[in-house]
């Protein structure tokens, strides 16, 4: 029995709770208009934008290294924890890039907060419904739904 098919949905799973946060986050300070009050008192438009990716950044890498260490002493132990990290980090910093895109179109906060999630899953998905382990299924295919 192999874990390499369940691990993307692992990834996943372990990311939907602190993107929804974000993605409800940023919204809630446009509908706030918290955003416009801070630019009105002299916050640059990027350093708002960094605060965001800093704050999750570190919420991703958390959630990282607290996957890469179930990883490494379960079904993982020969891979190097260096390489997991790595690999699963760079996934994170894409889930912080994915809900910057899903917050610009939301205008109310708890719906993002509830949609937001459901489209990651949703993109996650395809994977699992066009992809198995045979070796016979068509190459073309895969690159096509890919």
């Amino acid at each position: 029995v192999t874990a390499g098919p369940l691990l993307g949905l692992m990834m996943c799973l372990c990311t939907l709770y602190p993107l929804g946060m974000f993605i409800k986050g940023m919204v809630e300070e446009r509908e706030t208009r918290a955003r416009e009050i801070m630019v009105i008192m002299g916050l640059s438009e990027w350093a708002l934008r960094a605060s965001w990716m800093l704050t999750y950044g570190v919420v991703f890498s958390l959630v990282t290294a607290l996957m890469v260490l179930v990883m490494h002493e379960s079904f993982l132990p020969r891979t190097d924890p260096s390489l997991l990290f790595a690999f699963h980090w760079l996934f994170m910093l894409s889930q912080i890039a994915f809900g910057f895109m899903v917050a610009s179109f939301f205008s109310r906060a708890k719906l993002a907060a509830i949609v937001g999630p459901f489209l990651q899953f949703a993109a996650v998905m395809p994977r699992y419904i066009f992809f198995s382990a045979e070796a016979e299924q068509s190459v073309g295919a895969k690159i096509l739904v890919s």
